[in-house]
């Protein structure tokens, strides 16, 4: 698959030269996968005791809740404030600018009013209350204060990061700007393509696994039938298994899927963030680095 897609190959290739020359850049994406997996682990635990029904079942019940309500959106901004620290790394690099990583984060706390609204924007995108392609539920709160932003977002969202913390302008203008420069050239929109690949690759992979995960468990359950809680059985005719394992498997799946989305993720911010200095600030990197970015943007046929 990867051999067939040459693009995709020169774009992971890319990443993996730069993240090598700067091991700064590693610590973000460390920190991000680790926070990931801590927060699903906890959320499928507290869950799991939920639907065991057990005497506190209502105390789980609101753990659940904050988690999902506080605990995850403050994940979000800790994912998206590691991603600018990431592309602030980058930036300065490429540049021949070495920056540790807690100097990186107080620029990034700087840009902070920034990266709020950027993972405001994308919270209500994945969890589908406001679509900024086609508004829907509550879109209306929303349109007023973004509406520069409709039929742009998904020309915007992947650049949209790291040119908020090369540029240093507000959100507002950061965007039109972005826009803009997009806009000059049509075919630089074309490298979102090769971005987003990789996450057409996953999306792939995940219906096979899930089937894979439900049939392991529903034998690995009707095996050890006898050993697990009996308020757990579930019967089909004459055959019964236990939820447990089939839950077990399914939690484990979704944490490595949670961890593997965020290293995706974070190789997106690193391509975005070497594609934006190369298409709009060239003359800022160092001989080494833009001779490199040049030679990966004409294989994608990118200019």
């Amino acid at each position: 698959m990867f051999k067939r897609n040459k693009p995709l190959l020169q774009t992971l290739l890319q990443a993996k030269f730069y993240l090598q020359s700067n091991k700064a850049c590693r610590i973000p994406i460390r920190r991000s996968a680790l926070a990931a997996s801590a927060f699903y682990t906890l959320l499928l635990l507290t869950l799991y005791k939920v639907l065991r029904v057990t005497p506190a079942f209502i105390n789980y019940l609101y753990t659940l809740s904050v988690l999902i309500l506080i605990v995850w959106p403050l994940l979000a901004m800790y994912i998206s404030r590691q991603q600018a620290s990431l592309s602030t790394l980058l930036a300065k690099g490429l540049t021949n600018k070495q920056l540790s990583h807690l100097d990186a984060a107080r620029q990034v706390s700087d840009q902070r009013g920034a990266v709020w609204q950027f993972t405001f924007l994308r919270i209500i995108g994945g969890i589908g209350v406001f679509n900024l392609q086609k508004p829907g539920y509550f879109g209306w709160l929303v349109s007023k204060r973004f509406a520069y932003l409709h039929g742009r977002w998904a020309e915007v969202r992947h650049f949209l990061l790291p040119a908020l913390m090369i540029e240093r302008h507000n959100f507002q203008q950061t965007t039109a700007k972005l826009q803009s420069l997009l806009l000059q050239n049509p075919r630089r929109i074309a490298l979102i393509t090769h971005i987003d690949y990789l996450f057409r690759i996953v999306g792939i992979l995940v219906g096979p696994i899930n089937m894979l995960c439900l049939l392991v468990g529903v034998v690995l359950g009707h095996y050890f039938a006898t050993d697990l809680p009996k308020d757990s059985l579930f019967f089909i005719g004459n055959f019964h298994f236990s939820w447990i394992p089939v839950y077990g498997l399914l939690a484990i799946e979704l944490i490595l899927l949670g961890i593997a989305y965020i290293i995706l993720t974070m190789l997106q911010t690193c391509c975005a963030s070497i594609a934006y200095l190369a298409l709009f600030h060239p003359h800022t990197l160092s001989d080494k680095y833009r001779k490199a970015a040049q030679q990966w943007l004409a294989t994608l046929n990118i200019t």
